[in-house]
């Protein structure tokens, strides 16, 4: 992690349960005296996370693992991926479409041989 504070060891009794894997879509079980939640997966721009429904920062954990800081306690973590760009890349595309759709329909009410 960035914050050294942030990389505390966990107790004996922690634990993470993984609930539910998909591809999108993290939800794990944690319980125990807090400390470091450390998934090892490759860290990736698009994920978010919540902590008991509540927003929780991602940071990276040994350069390449995700990780969040947990409090003591049972948690339920639930990370979600989207694809950085996808909602944005999607709107320039409809626009595109939209103009393209607009310059046919000009084009097609033309009469032939009319001047330009």
């Amino acid at each position: 992690m960035a914050d050294a504070s942030l990389a505390r060891a966990a107790g004996e009794n922690a634990k993470a349960e993984l609930i539910d894997d998909q591809p999108e879509l993290l939800r794990i079980r944690v319980s125990g005296g807090g400390g470091l939640l450390r998934i090892l997966d490759s860290y990736a721009d698009g994920w978010t996370a919540t902590v008991d429904g509540a927003p929780a920062a991602i940071g990276q954990a040994d350069v390449l693992w995700r990780a969040l800081p947990m409090p003591p306690g049972d948690h339920e973590v639930v990370l979600r991926f989207r694809t950085p760009g996808l909602v944005a890349g999607a709107w320039v595309s409809l626009v595109a479409l939209l103009v393209l759709a607009a310059i046919l329909r000009q084009q097609s009410s033309r009469t032939p041989g009319a001047a330009i």
